[in-house]
């Protein structure tokens, strides 16, 4: 794990939190305490999904936190209050080829910010999986492609198209699909009989987000670097002075639920 990464994801859980469709969140946590089994969390980071369903959920549900970064899997259980620990496994595994057990004892499949990165290949053979179990599914915050800024600057169109560029790299699911993965995703579910909800699950970020406003911007920014070299640093001056001055960015993002036919 890089310390990047593990600060990235504690920087950016707030604005997760805030975000997440609140609908969406309790018919997840009804679904799961009804259906009696343990939530498998993909892609699980440092645990923010458990953070923001668990308390919903009927008392002693049990866990499966999934990641191939063993690091974060520590930070995961090292951020849960003691009591909690016994009901959480870790469970290291490549996401890519995760082993059919590992759903045996599941009522609800959960990842958060995780299918932007994946491919169609992927969607469609982990849709059918799910199909397969019966298997509810919870997919917050997977990124749309929509990103608006109250103060627009010459080079936003330039940075968001290299960045979407790089989305579509291979992440190691094949081709990413960015943007287009919220849809999709509800796509495959909706041919497999289940029942789809989707909302928006936008960020929405200004004056009190500067360090997230700050980190998202030079991510954002990055895949352009080598292309438009100085520019990138003024384009990035610009958004700070911005949101100093109380700009925002809103970043889109799309929370589904998706549940299996009766």
């Amino acid at each position: 794990m890089s310390g990047f990464e593990s600060d990235w994801l504690s920087l950016r859980e707030p604005a997760d939190r805030r975000a997440r469709d609140r609908d969406l969140l309790t018919m997840a946590a009804d679904h799961a305490s009804t259906a009696r089994g343990a939530v498998v969390d993909l892609g699980c980071g440092t645990g923010s999904t458990f953070r923001a369903l668990d308390g919903l959920l009927a008392e002693g549900t049990p866990w499966i936190f999934v990641d191939d970064d063993a690091a974060l899997l520590a930070r995961a259980q090292a951020l849960q209050a003691p009591s909690a620990r016994a009901r959480v496994r870790l469970h290291p595994a490549d996401l890519a080829a995760l082993d059919d057990g590992l759903f045996d004892t599941a009522a609800m499949v959960t990842a958060s910010a995780l299918f932007d990165l994946v491919s169609q290949r992927f969607i469609d053979a982990f849709a059918d999986r799910m199909a397969s179990r019966g298997l509810a599914v919870y997919a917050a915050l997977t990124v749309d492609g929509r990103i608006a800024w109250d103060s627009p600057h010459p080079l936003d169109g330039e940075i968001v198209e290299a960045f979407t560029a790089d989305q579509r790299r291979d992440k190691g699911f094949g081709p990413g699909l960015g943007g287009d993965a919220a849809a999709r995703l509800d796509e495959a579910f909706l041919a497999r009989g289940y029942t789809v909800r989707s909302a928006p699950s936008d960020w929405t970020l200004g004056a009190d987000d500067l360090a997230l406003q700050e980190a998202f911007h030079a991510g954002l920014a990055g895949p352009a670097g080598a292309a438009m070299g100085g520019k990138v640093g003024d384009w990035l001056r610009h958004r700070a002075d911005a949101a100093r001055a109380g700009a925002r960015v809103r970043v889109g993002h799309r929370d589904m639920l998706a549940l299996p036919p009766v």
